[in-house]
């Protein structure tokens, strides 16, 4: 049996050599075009958000580097990208549109049964936490919404484990793009799905949402070399199954921010070494829909979680009333 590789993500500022993460980095998510530059060596995945912020000061651009303690192999297979290191497999999967003539339910067909026959034959069959990140992603009227046809098409192959469906995120690029993005997490064991009482599971909305509803849950948690680590979906002012504040940036943050401290208490019943808060050793994703509210977004995160890591994008959540959405990965310092 394989030993767990305890992981570590924090955010560094573009441009280490490939020694320095070759060794140690599982994943590298890069935002911007010197990113990929800087970090092509070790298999970067560089995402097409305008990176607004971050809380490396002066640092810009960023990127966010998975880490653990063993030795890392890397491999492609087929179209998708991988790297391996004890109980966990990181992986990511490029599609273009056009080869599917713009059709997303089709995109994300193809996208998950390709993760699925992967997952099945890789050895490390429990998907712990995706994210998906495409173009236009509230294009559309009623039911034909990208969004919503990602969702169809998601559940098409999608393969829920026995022990529920995975955390996740799906957001969408702030300018038309081609390209389909597809990341995840895998483990040789299975994570426990944590769920938000404030929130009705994403898995049980109502019509109203579409004709498929999403599958995923509220955040993973993990355990590796005995570490809790919690992998927090995207997170934004929903109470219930419906968005709240709408037109209300400050408001939005902090219904987002009760959301968030709600799965932290939530999961610390079953792991209470968690931090109460996010801390050091924890890192955000920020995803904001109109730039010209950054300041205000970046005062906020720095006076509700002073310590924390984060990186702001320009993006676009799933529903076009929120202005906002974050996920992160929380576990204690080493």
């Amino acid at each position: 049996m394989s030993e767990a590789s305890p992981l570590a993500v924090a955010l560094m500022p573009s441009g280490r050599s490939d020694a320095d993460l070759r060794e140690c980095a599982l994943g590298v998510v890069g935002f911007d075009a010197e990113a990929e530059r800087a970090d092509r060596c070790v298999n970067a995945v560089v995402l097409p958000f305008p990176l607004l912020g971050s809380a490396l000061a002066g640092s810009l651009p960023t990127c966010e580097v998975w880490r653990v303690r063993g030795g890392v192999e890397r491999g492609r297979h087929g179209a998708i990208q991988f790297a391996k290191s004890g109980d966990l497999l990181w992986a990511h999967l490029a599609l273009d549109e056009a080869a599917f003539a713009g059709d997303i339910d089709a995109v994300a067909q193809s996208a998950y049964a390709h993760l699925h026959a992967f997952l099945n034959d890789s050895g490390f069959p429990h998907l712990l936490r995706v994210w998906n990140y495409f173009g236009a992603i509230t294009q559309g009227e009623g039911d034909a919404e990208r969004y919503k046809q990602f969702c169809v098409g998601r559940a098409r192959t999608f393969q829920a484990g026995v022990e529920g469906f995975p955390a996740a995120t799906a957001i969408g690029f702030p300018t038309h793009r081609q390209t389909f993005h597809l990341l995840w997490l895998a483990g040789r064991s299975p994570g426990v799905a944590i769920e938000n009482p404030r929130q009705v599971s994403a898995y049980l909305y109502p019509p109203q949402y579409g004709p498929q509803a999403p599958g995923f849950a509220r955040a993973t948690l993990v355990r590796q070399g005995g570490v809790p680590i919690l992998l927090i979906s995207g997170t934004a002012a929903v109470v219930g199954h419906a968005s709240c504040h709408e037109g209300d940036l400050m408001a939005q943050l902090e219904e987002t921010a009760r959301n968030l401290q709600t799965l932290l208490e939530t999961a610390r019943a079953h792991a209470p070494e968690l931090p109460a808060q996010f801390e050091a050793s924890s890192v955000l994703r920020v995803y904001l829909r109109d730039p010209a509210q950054q300041l205000v977004v970046e005062a906020f995160l720095r006076a509700r979680w002073p310590l924390a890591q984060w990186v702001l994008l320009h993006a676009e959540v799933c529903r076009p009333e929120l202005l906002i959405e974050i996920d992160a990965v929380h576990r204690p310092a080493d």
